[in-house]
């Protein structure tokens, strides 16, 4: 830009010299308008390209730093302009992430200012997709009447937005499930510590030696733990599935948004519940937000979950062995991920020795293959609670028991 300003002002420089000699050589009067002509006329050139800008302040306005996905952004420039020197036209261009050009609605209107002091410009994206977004730098174009001189300034300016997964109500899920020894409530007051036992389970490693039912054991011939009517806590570990073979197929953003949504709804459910909750996600190193029931949590979480992608190399069916093996007895262990398959079954019945499961599959097609009508079932016998969920609208009417409320067959 100030190259092309240099070349516009020696090119009107040159041509009032050789007008000047023009007339000096010829004289008369034809010679001798072009040269005062062209002089006013460079006038008005030069002092718009040097004086358009002069005292000039650019700001912008967000009508919110964060929001929900779907929802729209207001972004209002204003632009403060004291110089004498009249704008006669004025353009404004942003410097947008690509993929809100074609969600924008009042880009690059051209304004006439003239003397007036403050000019304001207002557009709005509209909506917004999940993400973390960085607005960047603004640009003021202007320039003269007669379209010789067009002249930018870039004004440096950076806004950062976190659009957040879509959150809706959650309705007719609680987080634990019934049983064969019936439904135990989870409490934060309860503790493993209870002398009412309501069956045995197999024993594990990490259990006590005084949980071992010696009568059962001796009955039938493996070691059996005591399983207590208390043992359930109430509290959450959220498990988002952000490998990359998990979304290797098609409709991938689609279906991980919904994942994304999932996840933030289950997440929202718990906090205004007041339930404990955590997320793991299996990234490398793998990133964790301890247990809590805060609100800086819940925006961390919230935050993670808007810009994450799934792009991550580490196997998920590993992870949820490892993160088997590190929780503590009682979780309640939240996993949200589209496979379905005997591996996934295989790796939930590791979390099941810890805790209760609850899968929630974000699904794009109204039918299951019949390899994932193989591994749904495989899924349910592993003990694990599987919800198909092909809306994200469809977690305010989910069903007890772990069916969905989701118009999908299963077959």
């Amino acid at each position: 830009m100030r190259l092309r300003v240099g070349l516009t002002a020696s090119f009107t420089g040159l041509s009032m010299v050789g007008l000047f000699i023009f007339g000096m050589v010829t004289g008369g009067f034809f010679a001798w308008f072009l040269f005062y002509f062209g002089l006013v006329i460079a006038i008005y050139e030069w002092a718009t390209l040097f004086s358009s800008f002069a005292r000039m302040r650019v700001q912008r306005q967000l009508s919110s730093h964060r929001l929900t996905a779907g929802q729209n952004l207001s972004v209002r420039v204003a632009i403060a302009h004291k110089s004498l020197w009249p704008l006669f036209w004025v353009r404004i261009h942003e410097g947008l992430p690509t993929r809100w050009l074609f969600q924008t609605s009042g880009l690059d209107k051209i304004h006439v200012p003239l003397w007036r002091r403050e000019t304001q410009y207002t557009y709005t994206v509209r909506s917004l997709p999940r993400g973390v977004y960085q607005i960047g730098h603004t640009t003021v174009e202007t320039g003269d009447l007669l379209g010789f001189v067009r002249i930018g300034r870039k004004f440096e300016y950076s806004e950062r937005v976190v659009v957040y997964p879509k959150v809706v109500p959650v309705r007719g899920w609680s987080g634990h499930a019934p049983d064969e020894y019936g439904e135990r409530q989870p409490t934060n007051r309860r503790s493993e510590e209870s002398s009412n036992v309501i069956g045995v389970r197999e024993f594990v490693q990490g259990d006590r030696i005084s949980r071992i039912h010696w009568p059962m054991t001796a009955r039938r011939g493996t070691l059996l733990a005591k399983e207590f009517e208390l043992h359930v806590t109430s509290e959450f570990k959220f498990i988002p599935d952000n490998t990359a073979t998990s979304y290797a197929s098609e409709a991938q953003a689609a279906k991980f948004d919904l994942a994304m949504s999932i996840t933030a709804s289950l997440m929202r459910y718990a906090y205004d519940n007041h339930r404990k909750f955590g997320m793991v996600v299996p990234v490398q190193p793998h990133l964790s937000f301890p247990t809590g029931l805060d609100s800086a949590l819940l925006n961390r979480c919230m935050e993670s979950l808007a810009a994450m992608q799934p792009n991550s190399p580490r196997d998920i069916l590993s992870f949820l062995r490892r993160i088997s093996d590190e929780s503590t007895r009682g979780t309640v262990f939240v996993v949200i991920s589209p496979r379905l398959d005997k591996d996934m079954a295989v790796a939930l019945s590791h979390l099941k020795r810890q805790g209760s499961v609850q899968l929630f599959v974000p699904v794009t097609r109204d039918r299951l293959t019949e390899e994932e009508h193989v591994g749904y079932e495989r899924l349910l016998a592993s003990g694990a609670q599987v919800y198909l969920i092909r809306n994200a609208d469809q977690l305010s009417f989910l069903r007890r028991g772990g069916a969905s409320g989701a118009s999908i067959s299963a077959r």
